[in-house]
């Protein structure tokens, strides 16, 4: 089967950096289907860079990318005596409904408290009331990817399978505790681009 993705693994990776780069100490994840290649990448990616950082406890919880799921697994997070600091949620539409648990049934002050990073960079990430630090996808491209391979495959009779993958950059708004330093300006962008040694 022919696949058109990012690279969810390093964009997990690229959300822990940066919330390590924060000051964070104590890590949640909010999953989506547990099942999907998707997830376990992200969850993956997340995990092999705290670990780099010797952290190696990720309190996670399951949201389904469906909104209420979403808001019970906030509920269970955020009521531990050891509630993390930081909590990488698999989607922007599951980290919208976190930043309300977590603001208006806990009371806490997002990024202060806590900082929130999503993924996907939708519409509800960019709103001012949520301003969602994301991990992005270039939706456009990848669009024109998915029909260049289903044109091709038309055309030529064949269902030869053919994977593209795309680089995401690290979006950076108000959810999420801003670092020292690692942030550029594109396109009118703020974006989190660590140097590499």
């Amino acid at each position: 089967v022919s696949s058109v993705t990012t690279r969810n693994r390093e964009g997990g990776r690229r959300v822990a950096e940066f919330l390590l780069a924060g000051g964070h100490t104590r890590f949640g994840y909010i999953a989506g289907l547990e099942t999907s290649s998707t997830n376990r990448d992200r969850l993956a990616g997340y995990r092999d860079g705290l670990a780099d950082a010797g952290h190696s406890e990720v309190i996670v919880e399951i949201g389904n990318y469906n909104r209420a799921e979403a808001e019970i697994a906030a509920r269970k997070l955020l009521a531990r005596a050891d509630r993390p600091d930081a909590l990488f949620v698999a989607n922007d539409h599951m980290a919208v409904a976190v930043m309300d648990v977590a603001r208006y049934e806990f009371g806490l002050s997002i990024p202060r408290d806590l900082s929130i990073v999503g993924y996907d960079d939708v519409g509800p990430a960019r709103w001012p009331s949520y301003g969602v630090t994301s991990m992005s996808q270039p939706h456009k491209r990848m669009v024109e990817a998915t029909v260049d391979l289903l044109m091709a495959q038309i055309e030529s009779g064949e269902a030869v399978a053919e994977h593209r993958v795309f680089n995401g950059d690290l979006v950076v708004r108000t959810s999420a505790r801003v670092p020292d330093s690692g942030l550029v300006e594109v396109d009118g962008r703020r974006l989190y681009r660590p140097q590499r040694r």
